[in-house]
């Protein structure tokens, strides 16, 4: 009997042990994996506000029962604008912490420039025989982005491609200053947080499984030597 229940505790002690030692190889690939995560990502990170020149581009008119609404945007865009003027940037700047990247980005819009361009290309707009029965004009400011951290000092809106930032202008007022700001996580950092992580639990699991084994062994010793 003695030797039955000696073999017992063997067996019971050999099994949590190697519940133990999986234990420490499932946390040992998670250290690896977050590791190889934080090599991935340890590559200078991009702004998230983009602007490749402080350009005012007109990229399209609407005629409706009102008159023409006229609508401009300050970023490069792909296809040739139907007419172009310069804008300031305000203010730029972009900082971190430990986890996050913060950017803010203002332009200022002179409103007189942008209605002088707009009733232009109204004017080219409305000799193709497109005549509004109103006479009024709109201009909308816009900013388009695919990402949803970013905020403004605009309406946002859906599309269907992500999102729009939109300042419609008030021409009776000298300028218009568009506000972008951006709040992004630095992946390397968050990586690496887990790679501590990990790597805690791993020296964790490690003592623990010393301590059990060592343990269990002296129990074992004692219970051979009665």
């Amino acid at each position: 009997m003695r030797v039955s229940a000696v073999s017992e505790s063997k067996s019971t002690a050999r099994t949590r042990i190697m519940r133990i030692v999986a234990a420490f190889a499932v946390v040992a690939v998670l250290a690896f994996a977050a590791i190889a995560l934080t090599a991935c990502n340890s590559r200078e990170e991009k702004p998230v506000i983009s602007v490749d020149e402080v350009t005012v581009s007109v990229t399209g008119v609407e005629a409706d029962e009102e008159g023409y609404t006229v609508y401009m945007t300050f970023v490069s865009v792909q296809e040739e604008p139907l007419a172009a003027f310069a804008a300031t940037v305000v203010t730029e700047d972009g900082r971190k912490n430990a986890f996050y990247y913060y950017e803010t980005l203002t332009v200022r819009i002179s409103n007189a420039e942008a209605e002088r361009v707009a009733r232009q290309v109204v004017d080219a707009f409305a000799s193709e025989g497109e005549t509004p029965s109103g006479d009024g004009l709109k201009i909308v400011y816009y900013y388009d982005t695919i990402n949803k951290n970013i905020t403004s000092n605009g309406v946002r809106t859906v599309t269907e491609s992500g999102y729009r930032h939109y300042i419609v202008a008030d021409t009776a007022t000298a300028d218009c200053e568009f506000g972008l700001s951006s709040t992004s996580p630095d992946s390397a950092n968050w990586y690496g947080l887990l790679v501590g992580c990990a790597l805690a639990v791993l020296i964790i699991a490690a003592v623990v499984t010393g301590v059990a084994v060592a343990a269990k062994k002296g129990r074992l010793w004692q219970k051979e030597t009665k």
